[in-house]
């Protein structure tokens, strides 16, 4: 099992209140993956926006130090932006998004994007579930055709009922997953989310087989793991321990102070974990 770090730029978490309204996307990758790796997390994830946001010099810039290995980028999050709601943007606008994403995600050798996006996936007044759900399905199966292409695997991340009003928890993922069964579509459970829904932590280890990696933070406020004690998050250590457990877990919380956090957490994961 490796631990990594996720950078907070560009992120959805509805607890992040200052975001950076401008910011240099390189450089904020160049100086959260110098960061995490100094302070002995073993990769780091970053949001799909930051992506986005780099020029094509960037792109490129930053292409040529994954090929020297200078530079990994392990996974990205938070896959599409609230201003496209799948439930009822056109296709042709998700399709473009989506090829578009891949496209950059496979120059930077990113094998695993995850999709939570709370706001985009939520379904509106006047629409049923079952329309929702239709809607979602051909989002995940528009994913699993260009990300076979590319070799790049989506995770379906269960967001807890305050982000969004479907797929709410681990064991409802799992059930989609399974259901779609598609090779290029996978589950992420967040143990921050499966806190707020009260998730039986063993949920994980019946569901290994579909899992890509896990995310981690403490409930209350999605705070770094520990800072409260970690309870929750204890106990799903127990659990995973006496499975021998060895998928990556990514640190994916708010900061208040990067670089002192991001210690305390390392910290807490590896004797938790």
């Amino acid at each position: 099992m490796k631990i990594g770090c996720s950078l907070p730029a560009k992120t959805f978490m509805p607890e992040y209140k200052e975001q950076q309204t401008a910011y240099d996307p390189l450089e904020s990758l160049l100086y959260g993956y110098e960061t995490a790796m100094r302070i002995g997390y073993d990769y780091i994830e970053a949001a799909v926006g930051v992506i986005h946001d780099l020029t094509e010099e960037q792109l490129q810039l930053l292409a040529r130090k994954v090929k020297s290995g200078s530079f990994r980028l392990q996974y990205c999050n938070c896959f599409v932006p609230p201003e496209i709601p799948l439930c009822t943007a056109p296709m042709e606008q998700i399709e473009a998004f989506v090829h578009s994403t891949m496209c950059k995600l496979d120059m930077l050798d990113v094998r695993t994007v995850i999709f939570g996006s709370g706001a985009a996936r939520r379904f509106p007044d006047g629409m049923t579930k079952e329309a929702a759900y239709e809607r979602i399905c051909a989002f995940l199966k528009l994913c699993n055709a260009v990300g076979s292409d590319y070799g790049i695997t989506t995770a379906v991340e269960p967001l807890n009922s305050t982000e969004t009003n479907i797929i709410n928890s681990a064991a409802e993922g799992a059930e989609w997953i399974r259901k779609l069964d598609l090779p290029y579509v996978r589950l992420l459970p967040d143990m921050f989310h499966m806190a707020m829904e009260n998730e039986d932590p063993h949920v994980l280890t019946e569901n290994e087989d579909i899992i890509v990696h896990l995310h981690a933070s403490e409930a209350p406020g999605r705070v770094f793991p520990g800072k409260f004690g970690g309870a929750y998050l204890k106990k799903c250590g127990e659990v995973l321990r006496a499975s021998h457990w060895t998928k990556n877990i990514t640190v994916e919380c708010v900061f208040s102070d990067f670089e002192s956090e991001a210690v305390q957490a390392l910290k807490f994961m590896k004797e938790a974990f």
